[in-house]
């Protein structure tokens, strides 16, 4: 008995008392850290504060972005006024800012700045609008509805990953009937790209300066895209307008 006494061991009350005072000290750090005043909740708290300011700077600096870019590619439109007619302005000069004014039936024609109506043009929209920076001439074509240019349907684009939004409804007569060609399909389409560009990457590289078929096709995509907001923003697009001269046989 007196041996197995003897191995018997224990703690004493000095052990414990100082093993709850750190245990007491250990939760008193790990409150303070926790939620004191730099404490985890509050670290936290404040970085959701700052993500959300962040997030609200980000979002102004992309809006101003995006009108800086709107204003560049389309520029600030003016009105002319219901007094503005296009046959006041023939053979006139250049605009200095861009501007919508009217036809003689009303109907309206936007002018690019550093254009003006050249000395030929018609006055009226349904006989051709011509204007001219000097060198170059353009006709401005209506469009009352752009339903009748364009598809609004997602379609995938040949031999890529790449989709768009909004495709062109090109026709193509084939005898009686008319059909309009989707991006993938065969046939005339826009925008597209054709199987065998990914055999001839100098077409997108040497040429274009892109780095794949898929980066071209987003290219396309975007640039058709930003045509398209044009034709319904303005209601019409301008084409270059061209002559031909010289000798004409009539073979009979």
């Amino acid at each position: 008995m007196k041996k197995v006494k003897s191995n018997v061991k224990g703690i004493t009350l000095i052990a414990l008392v100082v093993t709850i005072i750190v245990l007491l000290i250990l939760a008193s750090v790990a409150i303070s850290l926790t939620i004191g005043s730099n404490g985890i909740f509050t670290r936290a708290g404040n970085a959701v504060d700052r993500y959300e300011i962040a997030s609200a700077d980000e979002q102004d600096e992309l809006n101003k972005a995006v009108n800086f870019i709107d204003d560049y590619m389309n520029e600030k439109v003016t009105d002319g006024g219901d007094n503005k007619k296009v046959s006041d302005v023939v053979g006139g000069e250049k605009f200095e800012e861009t501007e919508t004014i009217k036809d003689d039936n009303e109907k309206e024609v936007t002018i690019p700045k550093g254009f003006c109506v050249a000395e030929d043009s018609n006055t009226v929209v349904d006989e051709g609008i011509i204007i001219t920076d000097g060198t170059n001439e353009f006709v401005w074509v209506p469009v009352d509805d752009p339903s009748t240019m364009f598809e609004e349907k997602t379609a995938t684009l040949t031999g890529v990953e790449t989709q768009t939004t909004i495709y062109s409804k090109l026709r193509v007569r084939e005898g009686e009937s008319f059909t309009a060609g989707t991006p993938g399909t065969s046939g005339i389409r826009e925008p597209d790209v054709l199987s065998n560009y990914d055999t001839i990457p100098q077409i997108y590289q040497e040429i274009l300066g892109l780095e794949s078929t898929k980066e071209m096709a987003d290219s396309f995509v975007s640039e058709y895209k930003a045509m398209s907001d044009s034709v319904k923003k303005y209601h019409g697009f301008y084409i270059g307008r061209y002559e031909l001269t010289g000798t004409v046989i009539i073979l009979q």
